[in-house]
């Protein structure tokens, strides 16, 4: 149980993660064009 939950926690970490490396490059490419 307490793997499962580990586990599952790590993916919102990464999708926030994501978001962030995300977020500049695609306000760079929306100024960009």
């Amino acid at each position: 149980m307490a793997k499962n939950m580990m586990s599952r926690s790590r993916y919102p970490t990464l999708l926030v993660v994501l978001i962030v490396l995300l977020g500049p490059a695609v306000a760079g490419i929306n100024e960009g064009q």
